[in-house]
């Protein structure tokens, strides 16, 4: 795809100029590689990222399912669990580690 951009913005490039252009260097590949890699580990791997955000995760779908955003629109119910503490039915489903 840039070498498409590439061309339609800059033309052809010249034949003096085309053994100067490289697709990496050495720096893009030192920072491109660790990324890459990071992003494939979080695909294969999930566990410690979902984990993480398990808490606010929670917490979140407390918060909207006592504003009445739930997905089953279980808000009003909800108000008098929500503040004494309980567990709001509807956000249980986040509740177990997985």
């Amino acid at each position: 795809m840039l070498w498409m951009v590439q061309r339609v913005a800059f033309g052809v490039p010249a034949e003096r100029t085309k053994p100067l252009l490289f697709d990496l260097n050495v720096r893009e590949m030192v920072t491109l590689v660790p990324l890459a890699l990071l992003v494939f580990w979080i695909g294969v791997y999930p566990g410690p990222i979902v984990t993480a955000m398990h808490q606010t995760v929670n917490k979140l779908v407390q918060r909207l399912a006592y504003e009445g955003l739930g997905a089953r629109g279980e808000g009003h119910e909800n108000e008098r669990a929500f503040a004494s503490g309980q567990e709001l039915r509807g956000a249980s489903m986040l509740s177990e580690a997985p």
